[in-house]
């Protein structure tokens, strides 16, 4: 099973593919310097869930408003979308549901 953890810069190789997948390909230099924008913001966080082996397949990112917290995206890989739901891809969903 997989783990549900912050986002760190260190990602930023390992997020590369992802992105890829979801249509969103981009270079390194480019991702680095969003993530870094990103996760300097206090208000905004991003969430990765990652496989055993450190790769991730999803992410979701929250930016805190004055009234609410906010979902504003979420990503999966494909393998992940066509997954059938199982303990473990219950687990990440309920997590993001809070």
């Amino acid at each position: 099973m997989g783990m549900i953890r912050p986002a760190t810069l260190e990602d930023t190789e390992s997020l590369i593919p992802l992105m890829k997948d979801l249509g969103y390909p981009t270079k390194r230099e480019h991702l680095y310097k969003r993530l870094e924008k990103l996760l300097s913001h206090r208000d905004y966080h991003l969430w990765l869930y990652v496989r055993k082996d450190s790769s991730p397949i999803g992410f979701v990112g929250f930016i805190h408003q004055l009234a609410f917290k906010k979902m504003n995206h979420t990503f999966e890989s494909q393998p992940w979308r066509s997954m059938p739901v199982s303990e473990e891809k219950e687990l990440v969903l309920n997590f993001f549901k809070r």
